[in-house]
């Protein structure tokens, strides 16, 4: 057993193996870069489902829904997003899954209309599932997102996207000065259907901290692009009441 001679408690064994642990656990995340704080809340999510209206920037574009709730399931924390149009259907479902490094997409669906109408299902199939990364060492990182989808036996949609945390910045929501995580992304859409055809784009996303995604923006082409800003945070109650809807309760896929 030995005593420190400059303190009041004895340091055992047990103790000093305790700090010692501490110590290289300190060591170990030296230097990088703490971005867990600046994604979407998972335990307040796990408490109560919210849904982010995100306003569109650009003239007569109409304002898009996310609701998204936690889950936990056999030890694994699980984010269910739904993408809720302005007419109150679901575009899109997603289930992220939380890794000791970030977020990685678990299961991905959409909703596409036909020719006449009708509503379709597509299972999304996930080629590289990276989403946001929990830290960094540097703005050199790319973290890669691949997914593709068939809509007929002749036509299939890659959308591939590169994401890099370049810095932080400031932005204002609910009139608050929020700190933000900006990261910039590279996108290329391709499209096969009696040939090859390919978009790209770029953008940047910042992510607020305590919040989540507060505004994203694409890159057309040169002066035109698409950007949509965070401006309000609804309980399921208040979403509900307001629209006259009713959520679909949010399941692993």
């Amino acid at each position: 057993m030995n005593t420190c001679r400059f303190c009041h408690f004895t340091i055992t064994p047990t103790k000093l193996f305790a700090a010692l642990i501490i110590i290289f656990m300190m060591a170990c995340t030296n230097g990088k870069i703490n971005l867990k704080p600046y994604y979407y809340p998972l335990d307040e999510l796990l408490k109560e489902g919210k849904v982010y209206e995100y306003k569109s920037d650009n003239l007569n574009m109409a304002s898009s829904f996310w609701y998204y709730k936690t889950i936990l399931r056999n030890d694994t924390t699980y984010l269910v997003g739904q993408n809720i149009s302005q007419l109150m259907e679901v575009e899109q479902k997603t289930v992220e899954r939380k890794t000791g490094n970030g977020m990685v997409l678990h299961s991905n669906q959409i909703f596409l209309k036909d020719s006449t109408g009708k509503t379709n299902m597509y299972q999304v199939e996930v080629l590289e599932k990276s989403l946001f990364p929990f830290a960094v060492t540097d703005t050199n990182g790319i973290f890669l997102y691949k997914v593709k989808w068939h809509t007929d036996s002749l036509r299939h949609t890659t959308i591939i996207r590169n994401r890099r945390f370049i810095g932080f910045t400031e932005m204002t929501f609910d009139a608050k000065p929020i700190k933000c995580a900006k990261f910039e992304l590279k996108e290329l859409i391709e499209d096969f259907k009696d040939g090859y055809i390919e978009y790209p784009f770029h953008g940047v996303e910042y992510y607020g901290e305590n919040i989540g995604l507060i505004k994203y923006v694409k890159i057309i082409r040169e002066g035109i692009q698409l950007s949509y800003t965070l401006n309000k945070i609804y309980t399921v109650t208040e979403f509900e009441k307001k629209y006259r809807t009713k959520l679909e309760n949010p399941v692993i896929h």
